[in-house]
């Protein structure tokens, strides 16, 4: 084990080595704008617990994110390729931890770890085909509903149907993995699997060795049905499926693992009413659905609608204004039973505004609700208060 460790670890090095050597080689006057690109950015969250929850108070986080692109065909290597190696830190302190008690975490930057390394992997488009291997958040590719971006709660982001249920390569901490995508004018077909590890998540330190499929591996498969109306997007649905397996080695019927495998399904869809070229007003509607047919599972169903409308209240800027509901039914850990069992269906309310108030900045003043917090057991309906500010590079 130890050998093959040491292994994994210089792999690791070699192959950053290697990206940064490529990058830099190709790091010349004529490239330097189309084949290389840097960027660096800091999302922070200035919280309030107004009311309920486990407690009132303020509190902050942050995320500081950095990364590093190589597009190989404007480096005058081969056609299609992209390499990106991105690493971020979290600051500051859990808000739902600390002061809320929500299941669905209520910021989307709110993460335990402290990792360094978060995405490193290789990218090759061959016509209509993408092909995706290495370290990276497959929330990136599938499970996207484009009408809830704006929101902070991370339900919205992805469905606690999968994102509860089962330890996988998300934000915070991402893994092995990779996709294939098929592309065309109405309809994508998108498939991936991923190591699976539901132990490493809580650790501050990557090793190789912890993504080696030794425990598990995690499948998710999504078909994109678009309609178009004078190549605008009218509307587009989303249907999901995964399915997790771990490996015989693990101890089953405990809450970190509760069964051996696990299915789940998705659906997703987002309308978009109308966009207006003159005014760049759009107005757009969307829904989420998730459901796991076992009901031995943390949060078994999950749905959400909402709306987001765009260039609503400042012209002269670019804004975005959001509202939108969500609930999820959450599932207890009965020691004695070793299985879950209901426990109550925690709901929630977000109103949003985001304004871009400058090219590099954004601000965004939020507002949620939640109802029956289902993290903490001493937890009561909360009205939370975010100021989220956005720098980018």
């Amino acid at each position: 084990m130890q050998l093959k460790k040491t292994i994994f670890e210089r792999m690791k090095k070699l192959a950053i080595i290697a990206f940064l050597s490529l990058s830099f080689r190709f790091y010349n006057a004529k490239a330097q704008e189309d084949a290389l690109t840097f960027d660096a950015g800091f999302i922070g969250d200035l919280v309030s617990n107004f009311n309920g929850g486990i407690k009132t108070g303020t509190t902050s986080l942050g995320l500081i994110q950095l990364s590093a692109g190589l597009n190989t065909e404007n480096a005058r290597m081969w056609k299609g390729g992209e390499f990106l190696v991105q690493a971020h830190s979290f600051v500051g302190n859990s808000p739902t931890e600390d002061l809320i008690g929500d299941a669905q975490v209520a910021s989307n930057i709110d993460g335990a770890t402290n990792r360094f390394l978060y995405q490193f992997w290789y990218k090759q488009n061959i016509g209509k085909l993408t092909i995706l291997g290495g370290l990276h958040n497959l929330n990136d590719a599938f499970v996207i509903t484009e009408n809830a971006d704006i929101f902070l709660n991370s339900s919205f982001g992805i469905t606690p149907t999968l994102s509860i249920n089962n330890a996988i390569s998300i934000f915070p901490a991402t893994t092995l993995g990779g996709y294939v995508q098929w592309d065309s004018k109405y309809f994508s077909f998108v498939g991936g699997i991923y190591n699976y590890n539901h132990t490493y998540t809580s650790e501050n330190k990557f090793h190789f060795a912890d993504h080696n499929f030794s425990e598990g591996y995690y499948s998710i498969a999504e078909s994109q049905f678009r309609i178009l109306k004078d190549d605008f997007k009218f509307m587009e649905i989303k249907l999901g499926a995964n399915y997790r397996r771990c490996s015989n080695d693990h101890s089953h019927n405990t809450e970190d693992c509760y069964s051996k495998d696990n299915f789940s399904m998705y659906l997703l869809s987002d309308v978009n009413l109308f966009r207006s070229k003159e005014s760049d007003k759009t107005a757009g509607l969307f829904l989420q659905c998730g459901y796991s047919p076992k009901d031995n599972t943390p949060t078994p169903l999950y749905y959400a609608v909402g709306t987001k409308l765009g260039k609503i209240l400042c012209p002269k800027l670019q804004d975005e204004l959001g509202l939108a509901f969500a609930t999820a039914k959450v599932n207890i850990f009965d020691e004695n039973t070793s299985s879950y069992k209901f426990y109550k269906n925690e709901s929630l309310v977000e109103i949003t505004y985001k304004l871009q108030i400058h090219e590099h900045i954004a601000i965004q003043p939020d507002i949620q609700y939640i109802l029956n917090p289902a993290g903490n057991d001493i937890a009561k309906n909360a009205l939370v208060g975010f100021l989220r500010t956005e720098i980018s590079f």
